[in-house]
């Protein structure tokens, strides 16, 4: 059972008048903090009819600015399978070098086993969409003791590829 603050300071009150003299004067103060807490709590009238109403409202002015405003189309992308290439590390000779994960050896399942197609296939560099000459970079052979291969790139300018701001990608056209 809840009691209000004007409840709670009517018990009080009543248990002060039988109480002993410092158990009323406690029971007295406790009764005066439930009075100054019913006086200084502020009643809240935000409810669910304003959240609707803030949603509504927000929906009204947004609607048409989200359909009237320019849309910009995403970057373009290379088409085939792509794998975008990230952490590039520079190696001992100026160039960069990072792994590609998709484009390891192939799982084949032939008579209810797998097996790993060591095959190679023509992969181009990327960088943004421009494809980069094959002087450019480097494709190690596919290895059977990695699920992985490396990918290692002169940049035109020299800059290091993580923070020029190109995103380079490998496609398999």
């Amino acid at each position: 059972m809840e009691y209000s603050d004007r409840e709670l300071e009517a018990i009080c009150l009543a248990l002060a008048k039988d109480a002993d003299p410092l158990e009323a004067a406690a029971l007295r103060e406790i009764a005066e903090n439930y009075r100054t807490a019913a006086k200084a709590r502020p009643q809240s009238r935000f409810g669910v009819p304003h959240i609707l109403a803030i949603a509504a409202a927000f929906y009204v002015v947004w609607t048409p600015f989200y359909f009237l405003m320019p849309q910009s189309d995403p970057s373009p992308f290379p088409s085939g399978e792509v794998e975008q290439l990230t952490g590039f590390v520079v190696t001992d000779d100026g160039r960069y070098r990072t792994r590609t994960y998709i484009f390891g050896p192939r799982q084949v399942f032939e008579d209810g086993r797998r097996k790993w197609d060591y095959s190679d296939r023509p992969l181009l560099l990327y960088k943004d969409t421009t494809p980069l000459p094959r002087e450019a970079y480097e494709i190690q052979e596919l290895n059977p003791l990695n699920a992985w291969r490396y990918v290692t790139i002169r940049t035109p300018s020299g800059e290091n590829p993580n923070k020029d701001g190109a995103r380079y990608y490998l496609v398999a056209p």
